[in-house]
């Protein structure tokens, strides 16, 4: 039986995450196979798919970290680890004109991390996400940042737009 305590998940994410980045022999296998076990939490499969979400990502295979990132968002939909898949399917949207669904998904991005973001690539996360609602006219308030964070997400929007074409 496994257990529902986040750090566990956490940890076994980071373990996971490790062996994928480092080229490990059979590594996605394996977690493939592990993310078949049906008795996995709602809560390990988010920590788990996230990150296996964003190891696909950064190694060009778009199309399935976008079926992981849809998995995240029904086995956990305000789970903090879930603002990244909101924001990537938002981002997406954001570049494809579909602004509506977009502003949704940046939205809950930022749901996901009340009452405040914590670690640095959540606040990085929410301000990004907030931007771009600014861009799409949701007026979002952005006052904890200050002006050079703003300017550096917004240089690493442009970079995420150019990932978020690779789908």
């Amino acid at each position: 039986m496994w257990t529902e305590k986040a750090s566990y998940w956490e940890y076994l994410a980071l373990v996971v995450s490790s062996k994928l980045y480092q080229g490990f022999p059979k590594a996605e296998e394996s977690l493939n196979e592990e993310l078949l076990e049906s008795s996995i939490p709602n809560v390990g499969r988010v920590y788990l798919k996230t990150h296996y979400a964003n190891w696909l990502l950064e190694t060009g295979r778009g199309n399935e970290a976008w079926k992981l990132w849809d998995e995240v968002i029904l086995d956990g939909p305000n789970h903090r680890l879930t603002a990244s898949a909101y924001y990537w399917k938002g981002l997406f949207q954001f570049n494809s004109g579909d602004f509506e669904k977009a502003k949704f998904l940046l939205t809950n991005v930022r749901a996901c991390l009340m009452p405040a973001p914590s670690l640095l690539s959540e606040w990085q996360l929410d301000a990004k996400a907030g931007i771009v609602l600014n861009r799409i006219s949701a007026a979002t308030d952005l006052k904890r940042y200050d002006d050079d964070f703003i300017e550096r997400q917004k240089l690493a929007i442009k970079s995420d737009l150019r990932v978020s074409l690779l789908r």
